[in-house]
């Protein structure tokens, strides 16, 4: 691929998620105490609050 080729639509999704899923591979959702975290699943881990509903499956 030159420097000056764009991508499609399907390229540029299958490019975002690869980056994706490799970047946050090892970070978690967390429900805990009715309350939803981003977190690593390690010992003293720090845990981020989640606004992100739509990335929570239905129970």
């Amino acid at each position: 691929m030159a420097p000056d080729d764009w991508l499609n639509d399907t390229e540029v999704v299958f490019v975002l998620r690869t980056i994706c899923d490799h970047s946050f591979q090892h970070y978690s959702l967390r429900e805990i105490d009715g309350q939803r975290f981003i977190s690593v699943p390690l010992p003293g881990d720090k845990l981020v609050a989640s606004s992100a509903d739509g990335l929570w499956e239905k129970k």
